[in-house]
């Protein structure tokens, strides 16, 4: 299966592989339900200048996009992670290019989830 821009597929399909269908969705689920209210603590902790837990958050979306192969959100959020961690300032257009990269998340999801089941079924 090929990978598209900003995902590597063999993350979902080696869960649906192991889990199936109910692990795959579940996970992807809550992704997407975890992952707005960590970019909202992210941003809140970005605006009173805490670092640590401005780190912390971006950690966690890091951790959270590896778990589905979302690889433009993992850079993402790791370029935020490594510059809150050096305890400098995090540029907007680092918090934007997380926020294009999760934009995109719900479709690349959907079609990696697509053909995650299609490849377990034709086993």
């Amino acid at each position: 299966m090929a990978a598209r821009r900003g995902l590597n597929p063999i993350y979902l399909q080696d869960l649906a592989e192991s889990g199936g269908e109910p692990l795959v969705r579940d996970v992807v689920r809550t992704f997407l339900d975890t992952v707005p209210p960590r970019v909202a603590t992210l941003r809140a902790a970005l605006g009173q200048g805490d670092h640590p837990a401005a780190g912390r958050a971006a950690h966690s979306i890091v951790s959270s996009a590896a778990m589905v192969g979302l690889t433009e959100v993992q850079e993402a959020a790791r370029a935020i992670e490594l510059l809150a961690a050096q305890g400098g300032p995090v540029p907007p257009g680092s918090v934007s290019a997380l926020d294009r990269a999760l934009a995109d998340a719900p479709t690349l999801l959907n079609e990696a989830m697509r053909r995650a089941f299609e490849g377990t079924q034709a086993g």
